[in-house]
């Protein structure tokens, strides 16, 4: 923070990094400055807010949630991730250009619907609803039980579908996962 030198992940262990300040800054102007004038330094620097100078403003709160939906609604038609950067963005903002004015399309337009973000998205969902299943499972006062299916999908790979039954209120089942099952493991079943 002190000379702005950039240093790399060997050079952050604490004997190098005080090596290095007594090195460059130990006889100079920093010499007998305290910890409390480098958190008022640092207060300065807060306060000028370089990182949304640069281009770097957090996307606030409504805009993600309005993100998050669109992937689900992606996600749940099964359609193809880069869809919400090449036809529903375009559309939406044709649309809101239209009807509400370039007001409205510049709103929408802060919506993050890039293709790599929606697959991060739709990643953290599933892993979301997978922590909720295994909690609901945990938490059912009767046991569980578990079903296994081998399928193959649509390029001839075999995948392992597990379902899981509890009680939750009443009896529940759900999808658990599917993993793709190696030839090791196709080479392991009885036939």
């Amino acid at each position: 923070m002190i000379c702005n030198a950039k240093l790399s992940n060997s050079s952050l262990a604490p004997a190098k990094l005080k090596e290095h300040f007594t090195k460059l800054h130990g006889d100079g102007e920093y010499k007998n400055t305290t910890l409390a004038e480098f958190k008022v330094k640092r207060a300065r620097f807060d306060e000028r807010a370089t990182l949304p100078a640069l281009g770097f403003v957090p996307v606030n709160k409504p805009i993600l949630t309005k993100s998050y939906e669109v992937a689900y609604l992606i996600a749940k038609q099964g359609k193809p991730d880069i869809i919400g950067e090449t036809l529903i963005k375009p559309a939406a903002l044709k649309m809101a250009n239209l009807m509400l004015g370039t007001a409205a399309e510049g709103k929408l337009s802060q919506i993050p619907l890039s293709n790599d973000t929606f697959s991060d998205k739709i990643e953290c969902m599933s892993k979301d609803i997978l922590a909720q299943v295994v909690a609901d499972v945990i938490s059912s006062p009767a046991k569980f039980s578990l079903q296994l299916d081998e399928t193959t999908d649509v390029s001839n790979l075999s995948q392992l579908a597990v379902f899981v039954s509890f009680v939750k209120d009443m009896i529940k089942e759900e999808f658990l996962f599917c993993k793709p099952l190696t030839l090791q493991q196709l080479l392991r079943q009885p036939m």
